[in-house]
């Protein structure tokens, strides 16, 4: 999906799960996206790994996008190079993250 319809409306979203299963996380990530979606947002989630089939059809909403940031729970060159990545080429508004060790580079992006 491209995001060019949800220029500076946009929310990145990391977790510090790998979404394999309909677990509370994984319910919340695709709520959290259609109520923004529903708010014409858009909104990129970033799981430790490739989310399963069933993962990606359960997150197959018009304004999603899925992005894996390997190691987010620890605070790495390489995840931390990942997630800058991913809201440098989304310029998001809002970062989240669900793994305290990782929220400080996140939140540090902009300035």
């Amino acid at each position: 999906m491209t995001t060019g319809s949800f220029q500076n409306k946009t929310v990145v979203s990391v977790f510090g799960f790998a979404a394999r299963r309909y677990g509370a996380g994984e319910i919340f990530a695709r709520e959290l996206s259609v109520q923004l979606g529903q708010r014409g947002w858009h909104s990129v989630l970033c799981f430790l790994e490739p989310p399963t089939e069933a993962m990606r059809k359960f997150f197959d909403l018009p304004n999603v996008s899925i992005e894996v940031v390997e190691d987010c729970w620890q605070l790495s060159g390489k995840a931390t190079y990942v997630c800058t990545k991913s809201c440098a080429s989304t310029a998001p508004e809002f970062c989240t993250s669900t793994t305290p060790v990782f929220s400080a580079p996140i939140r540090g992006w902009q300035n």
